[in-house]
């Protein structure tokens, strides 16, 4: 019985492939598939000259198991090598990118006006760690200027007021009645001041000397703001003073002397103040003015404007 008749019994052509390789005299390793046994190796080689070939079989996980054992090892280690591989990426971009996110979301607060957020600690001297020193550096001095801020806009609400408060009183010192003389037909008179800026140290004014004449004021008194405001208070009640204590009915330029000497007196800041005087004679129409550093009145009549002669 040979391997070719054992073959043809039990109709396995796979055996006559490996029968020629042995009876060739070759040295090899032929796999087969034996219905009982499963996958099997067989081992042959030539026995010295005598032509025969001796073939050894084994089941083919007896050969390869400790082959496929070590490969499961490499596997098993190669994988577990990738996961820690895996994990320790994954702790250092935590641990990089835990302080920025950290850092990036306390700054979108601090952009919100959020200026007491707390910043991540600082820990390092990496990239971030300077960040965040900057970050804080910002943040105080953010602290500083918005305090400074609301202490110059409270300042300025303070001054605003007071400057409402001195318009309101600079405007009630003027007249603001019209007509101011309703019972005398000889008048029509009307006035109107507005101040270049809140406060101001122009004003005018007007009053009777005595039945038949009616004094006419205008001034300004150098520099703008609540000093100027005061001083044209002070000026009006110098000049309305100087025409009561005349005792009669004072000329312009006589009443233009005695206000002058009444703020040269004390004056220690030396704040002045353009006057014109003008003194209207209600019976003809005539009248008499005195200038003090003021630009001269116009007379507006049918035939337009004209300017006085300077005085």
């Amino acid at each position: 019985e040979t391997l070719f008749t054992v073959a043809e019994m039990e109709n396995r052509p796979d055996l006559i492939p490996l029968g020629h390789s042995m009876i060739g005299g070759e040295t090899g390793v032929h796999s087969l598939i034996d219905p009982l046994r499963g996958r099997l190796l067989v081992f042959f080689r030539p026995v010295g000259d005598m032509g025969w070939s001796l073939g050894i079989v084994f089941p083919e996980e007896e050969v390869l198991d400790d082959i496929i054992h070590l490969r499961r090892v490499q596997t098993f280690l190669g994988l577990g090598g990738m996961l820690a591989l895996l994990l320790m990426v994954f702790f250092i971009s935590g641990r990089i990118s835990g302080p920025i996110r950290r850092l990036k979301d306390a700054t979108q607060r601090l952009s919100s006006g959020d200026l007491d957020v707390p910043l991540p600690p600082i820990s390092g001297r990496d990239e971030v760690a300077l960040l965040t020193v900057s970050f804080a550096s910002m943040r105080e001095n953010l602290l500083l200027y918005v305090e400074r801020l609301k202490t110059e806009t409270a300042a300025r609400e303070r001054i605003a007021s007071e400057l409402d408060i001195a318009r309101s009183i600079q405007m009630s010192l003027v007249p603001r009645t019209f007509p101011p003389f309703p019972q005398d037909g000889r008048i029509d008179l009307f006035a109107r001041l507005e101040p270049a800026r809140e406060v101001g140290g122009d004003f005018y004014d007007f009053f009777r000397t005595d039945e038949d004449h009616l004094m006419l004021v205008v001034g300004d008194v150098s520099g703008k703001g609540i000093p100027a405001a005061l001083f044209m208070a002070v000026t009006r009640s110098f000049v309305k003073a100087a025409a009561a204590a005349s005792g009669g009915c004072p000329s312009p330029a006589e009443l233009m002397a005695a206000v002058n000497d009444q703020i040269v007196e004390g004056n220690e800041a030396c704040m002045f103040v353009t006057l014109s005087f003008v003194l209207v004679d209600l019976r003809d129409g005539s009248f008499r003015y005195a200038g003090g550093g003021h630009p001269f009145p116009r007379v507006f009549g049918s035939e337009g404007a004209a300017a006085l002669p300077p005085v």
